[in-house]
């Protein structure tokens, strides 16, 4: 995976023309621009409500991957299931569950 720009990332409503950016918090550049579906002119009041809620949704989830990432690798090296899958069936699936998440975030293809 190529580098990506630094974390963390912030968002701005432009509501008067239909955007919402998604730039870096120092605002050194725009990584993505979230336009509105509706047209100039015919916007109403709550348009712009899910376009901003996804904006908000990737800059969390943007801002808070590392931290994920690292406590799912913390709890995958220090979940040690007690016994066989049959004795232990929850902690299996955690350990399973945990690796695939980890593999997922770090660009795997599933």
């Amino acid at each position: 995976m190529s580098k990506h720009t630094e974390i963390p990332w912030k968002q701005s409503n432009l509501k008067n023309i239909g955007w919402t950016l998604i730039e870096p918090d120092n605002g050194d550049a725009c990584i993505c621009k979230i336009l509105s579906r509706h047209a100039v002119g015919r916007r109403e009041e709550g348009d712009f409500d899910e376009e901003e809620s996804n904006a908000e949704f990737i800059v969390q989830a943007c801002n808070s991957h590392d931290e994920l990432l690292e406590a799912c690798k913390f709890a995958f090296e220090n979940l040690k299931p007690s016994g066989d899958i049959k004795q232990d069936f929850d902690g299996h699936l955690a350990i399973a569950g945990l690796s695939k998440a980890i593999f997922n975030a770090e660009g795997g293809k599933p």
